[in-house]
């Protein structure tokens, strides 16, 4: 399980560059939420994730900030420790453990006490797995095109 930016302050001091996933923002933001603005232009964006002892920045900075975040396709990722590496493929690689996850989260915060609490739960969950069809979706098309890109290599 992994907390966000958004859930808790999580501190990005002692964080070493550590590699580049390729990923878009629409997913990321699906996935993540609504990451940290770290100019005034909105052009270079940071999400924070406390994956169990580990700290992960995800951010669009590669030296030159970038006009659509929409257009980012490769995103440098900065860590604790190699695992956290492996932590965040995991998530990013089976995003439906992880948002079922949250799902179950929201379910039990919410509490069962009125039947509005109940709509409410219900209309949440719907968002979310509409969500993460979509991000299933976007996930295929991704590995379609890196699939392609590999083969562009050879």
């Amino acid at each position: 399980m992994y907390i966000t930016h958004n859930e808790e302050p999580i501190p990005a001091e002692h964080l070493n560059t550590t590699g580049i996933i390729q990923s878009n923002y629409k997913l990321l933001l699906e996935m993540f939420g609504e990451p940290n603005v770290l100019n005034s232009d909105h052009l270079h964006v940071e999400w924070r994730l406390r994956i169990g002892p580990h700290i992960v920045a995800i951010t669009n900075y590669i030296g030159v900030t970038q006009p659509k975040l929409e257009n980012v396709a490769l995103w440098p990722i900065a860590c604790t420790s190699p695992g956290a590496v492996h932590a965040l493929r995991e998530i990013l690689e089976n995003p439906i453990p992880s948002m079922r996850r949250k799902i179950e989260m929201e379910i039990a915060l919410a509490g069962y006490d009125e039947t509005g609490k109940r709509l409410e739960l219900l209309e949440s969950c719907a968002r979310n797995l509409e969500q993460l069809c979509k991000a299933t979706t976007i996930m295929c098309r991704n590995a379609e095109t890196a699939l392609a890109n590999l083969k562009g290599l050879l």
